[in-house]
């Protein structure tokens, strides 16, 4: 990773990482597995934490705003504001999430009439609780990490507690390629 100027040409540059894959691909071959889904939200929450401590927020957050760096998850910060008291919120920042969580476990946008059928919990009430319609009733980043925390998950989401994380704009692995089938 680099940015800089070349020498004389005033031309300016910035070398940033390749990545592996990218979400909206990955979705092409239907929804992620419940551990994939897992570990995405705690790197999004990871990502979400530092940037709002930073006073930013994303402003937008799709699949094509998520890659697979090595075994890392990134989200996209090109399009980064300072928040304000409409579009650009931490509420709102928190409710694109929580779409894209609905969005990565059935393979559906989340519309109008929220249909959490095939959501089991914990899940549904993290996803519940990140959509309200208040953007002032919405869980915060501490809250949902909470809730997966006291979460009982199957085994294999058995993972490294996720208030520890020390990496803030990083996380856990998600299948990259999506060839588990």
């Amino acid at each position: 990773l680099d940015v800089g100027a070349s020498d004389g040409e005033g031309c300016l540059y910035a070398v940033l990482e390749w990545a592996d894959d990218h979400l909206d691909a990955a979705l092409e071959q239907g929804p992620l597995s419940e551990a994939e889904a897992r570990d995405l939200l705690a790197s999004a929450l990871g990502a979400l934490r530092y940037l709002h401590a930073q006073g930013l927020v994303l402003g937008s957050l799709d699949p094509a705003s998520v890659a697979a760096v090595g075994n890392d998850i990134k989200l996209a910060t090109d399009n980064l504001h300072e928040p304000d008291t409409g579009e650009f919120t931490h509420a709102n920042d928190i409710g694109a999430l929580g779409a894209l969580l609905h969005r990565v476990l059935t393979g559906r946008k989340l519309g109008d009439g929220a249909d959490f059928a095939g959501i089991g919990d914990p899940f549904a009430r993290i996803i519940r609780n990140m959509v309200e319609v208040e953007p002032a009733d919405r869980w915060r980043v501490p809250e949902i990490l909470t809730a997966m925390e006291q979460a009982v998950w199957e085994p294999e989401h058995q993972r490294a507690p996720l208030l520890e994380q020390s990496c803030p704009v990083t996380g856990t692995a998600l299948t990259q390629s999506r060839d588990r089938e």
